[in-house]
């Protein structure tokens, strides 16, 4: 089968399949319309095999229930007696530029001035980085791996 062939073929299936959505979807048949009658509730035959009966609040609070399936008890925070660990600092990279210097200090890029773990950046050098938390100035280097 050549390829015009085959193209002809699609083009008539296309059209057939347009024609047939056109007719079926074009909304323009008569509707028959079906009466059906609604239905209808008798309150008396549905109250007379219900018992009547008052429930009494009192009596069903006064009751020891036991404990209550969705609590979860109070929270247990475990305090450690160590003493307060000082924060890590990873210099994984140094952007360096006359204008405007940064590091990557724990997988985020800083400048001189900001603030990562309570440490102000104090300066960005071509191979470290400076830091100052609380009066105490840490100097970062960067690692590199022999191979």
């Amino acid at each position: 089968m050549d390829t015009k062939k085959r193209q002809r073929i699609i083009y008539v299936i296309f059209i057939a399949a347009v024609i047939w959505g056109v007719y079926n979807l074009s909304g323009n048949k008569p509707r028959t319309q079906v009466d059906v009658p609604r239905p209808v509730a008798k309150l008396d035959a549905i109250r007379t095999g219900i018992k009547t009966e008052s429930i009494n609040i009192e009596k069903y609070s006064a009751l020891e229930w036991g404990r209550d399936p969705f609590y979860r008890g109070p929270k247990h925070i475990i305090l450690s007696a160590v003493g307060v660990t000082q924060p890590v600092w990873t210099l994984s990279g140094i952007l360096f530029d006359n204008n405007s210097p940064s590091a990557i200090i724990n997988k985020k890029i800083v400048r001189g001035g900001d603030i990562i773990n309570g440490a102000r950046v104090v300066q960005v050098d071509k191979e470290t980085v400076t830091l100052d938390k609380d009066g105490l100035q840490f100097t970062l280097t960067i690692i590199k791996e022999k191979s």
